[in-house]
């Protein structure tokens, strides 16, 4: 996609009553538009705060195609593509350590 925020920046903590090696989220967002761009990618970053330096820094990110083709399950890779479904199941993403993708268009197939 074209890394454009569809949406607001979506801040979340965990339940500062589970634990630190299972956290619970209990992170719900959703979008609501007449029509969405079927190259969306949805880019999650993970902070964390830094106690040497009392700052928030990235620990890095992953991305998600929140649009597939229903006959290749690919990410579409042109916003005029009409044949799109949502991605649906659960997931387990790879996490990037470094800083989110800045180019256009990005892809979360270019990750891979």
């Amino acid at each position: 996609s074209d890394l454009e925020n569809p949406g607001v920046d979506a801040p979340d903590l965990p339940d500062m009553g589970s634990s630190v090696y299972f956290p619970v989220m209990g992170f719900r967002h959703e979008l609501r538009f007449p029509m969405f761009n079927p190259t969306l990618t949805a880019i999650i970053t993970i902070q964390t705060f830094d106690k040497e330096t009392n700052s928030v820094r990235l620990a890095g990110y992953a991305a998600m195609p929140l649009f597939v083709n229903p006959q290749t399950n690919t990410q579409p890779t042109s916003k005029t593509e009409t044949n799109f479904v949502l991605l649906d199941g659960a997931y387990q993403l790879p996490i990037y350590c470094q800083m989110p993708p800045t180019e256009k268009p990005f892809y979360a197939s270019s990750m891979q």
